[in-house]
């Protein structure tokens, strides 16, 4: 059978999500279209600051007798002493830690021909406000083989005193060992004078969810590229805006102070090799942040705003040079005055400096030639052989004056041919409600043969490029998320069907 028919074969709508990364997108309370780019500036690590490294202290203990072999009876104690053991940490000086997870893995070994007792207290170590006490029998020696025993303390929810025995120290872990000969001893334990015991002690993975000290002066840089365009078409065109704002808002939850410093914040556009530097006092200028204050565990962070507009700066040609990306250079400096706190430095690791830099641009503008980018996938039944007309039917609610360019794809995404050059599409008729324009219905006939509609099985797509311009450019005009394009693919042809 030979038939005559219209159908869609393709369908798809363009809007301002075509030109820009969905996240990168918000609409206000009237619908208009703003674009927002949030970037984080405190990617540096406040938390390998006050990070306890995986670290083994090893401590060798000697039994204070000369001579030998004595033989000691059971239940004799041969070792007791307190002492503080210094943590190196990196480049701080902690009074306190609590840990959220890791292990601390302890082994003892015996160089005494005796069954011993070793008990070692940690008085700084404690959960639930009870010390960490490490207590083994170790068989005798052997052989040269020395008795051993060991175990492991997971360390989630323990706080660690690092200021010793004191009290006044810094990384110090105060400690008491005592060894004795085993109570329950089968023989006596044969002793030479220069015997030990050794303590091994090996923290594994720990992570800390607080701390407390001071934690020196540091410097972190900050060299950020954003790209605005990820993902999608990339802009061209030329865009007058009425209308920009930009907020850095820096919420400083630690204990710390901190300065902000910024070289560079330039807009990058890679289509023209242009760039625009952002001219602005407050920003080139070191921001300073004060550090919170925790009461109780209750902590009020300091917050620090900046705007910048057109009123100060020069937001407007910054954003007009359509960035491709924005680059930042700077520096962020920790504790720039020392340790004015006396070792009251603290950190909550779970929120520490959050410093946030905004773009808040409103989509009201001028535009000359602003281009809009679409692929569409065409859908023809295979047991159909068709050939004939093809048509792009085109609903505008764009109220701009617009022009489209259209190309087949191959499989491949290489180009076939164009098949739509430089149409002139009806503009949306303004109405009182400027993002409600009255949309106009027009017609454009593509440039294809009778093969090309067969190839529209084959994974050939087209491909449209919609160029925007606004009546009386620079003059300002919003976009609006009623604002598109809607495109159908219609095809008024002759197909053949069989029928077995």
């Amino acid at each position: 059978w030979n038939v005559d028919a219209a159908g869609p074969v393709a369908q798809g709508r363009i809007g301002l999500e075509d030109l820009l990364a969905d996240s990168l997108l918000e609409a206000d309370g009237n619908n208009l279209w703003h674009l927002i780019v949030r970037r984080n500036l405190t990617d540096f690590d406040l938390y390998s600051l006050v990070a306890i490294p995986d670290t083994t202290i090893s401590r060798k203990f000697t039994i204070p007798l000369n001579g030998g072999p004595w033989n000691i009876p059971a239940g004799v104690n041969l070792i007791g002493l307190s002492e503080d053991r210094t943590l190196t940490l990196n480049d701080v000086e902690l009074k306190e830690v609590h840990t959220r997870s890791g292990l601390l893995e302890y082994r003892i070994r015996s160089y005494v021909n005796g069954y011993l007792t070793c008990t070692y207290t940690l008085p700084g170590l404690t959960l639930n406000d009870a010390p960490a006490v490490i207590a083994v029998n170790t068989p005798p020696i052997s052989a040269g083989i020395p008795g051993e025993a060991g175990g492991v303390i997971d360390l989630s929810g323990y706080e660690l005193d690092l200021t010793g025995s004191s009290g006044f120290a810094r990384n110090s872990v105060a400690s008491t060992i005592s060894v004795a000969t085993s109570a329950n001893a089968p023989s006596q334990a044969v002793v030479f004078g220069g015997d030990s015991v050794v303590i091994s002690l090996q923290f594994i993975d720990p992570s800390v969810s607080y701390a407390r000290g001071f934690f020196g002066e540091h410097e972190y840089s900050i060299d950020e590229s954003v790209e605005f365009n990820s993902g999608s078409g990339t802009p061209e065109g030329a865009i007058a805006l009425s209308e920009a704002e930009v907020r850095m808002r820096i919420e400083n939850y630690t204990g710390v102070d901190a300065q902000i410093r910024f070289n560079q914040l330039a807009s990058q556009n890679l289509l023209t090799g242009n760039s625009i530097s952002l001219e602005q006092p407050a920003v080139v200028e070191t921001i300073n942040i004060t550090r919170a204050t925790d009461v109780g565990g209750i902590v009020t962070p300091v917050i620090t705003e900046k705007v910048i507009n057109s009123t100060n700066s020069n937001i407007n040609a910054f954003l007009q040079n359509l960035p491709t990306g924005v680059v930042m250079t700077g520096g962020v400096t920790v504790n720039p005055l020392g340790d004015i706190s006396d070792g009251n430095d603290f950190i909550y690791t779970d929120r520490a400096i959050n410093a946030v830099i905004e773009a808040d641009l409103p989509l009201r503008f001028g535009l000359n030639n602003l281009v809009l980018r679409d692929t569409l996938s065409f859908t023809l039944d295979e047991e159909i052989n068709a050939s004939g007309d093809v048509f792009i039917r085109i609903e505008n609610h764009f109220p701009f004056e617009t022009e489209i360019d259209g190309w087949l794809l191959d499989a491949d995404g290489e180009v076939i041919r164009q098949v739509i050059l430089h149409e002139e599409i009806d503009s949306a008729i303004p109405s009182s409600d400027p993002s409600l324009p009255i949309p106009v219905n027009s017609v454009v006939r593509l440039n294809v043969t009778s093969a090309d509609v067969v190839a529209m099985n084959q994974g050939v797509q087209l491909a449209l490029r919609v160029e925007l311009n606004t009546p009386g450019y620079p003059a300002a005009v919003g976009i609006y998320t009623t604002h598109y394009m809607d495109i159908t693919v219609v095809t008024e042809m002759n197909v053949g069907i069989t029928v077995e």
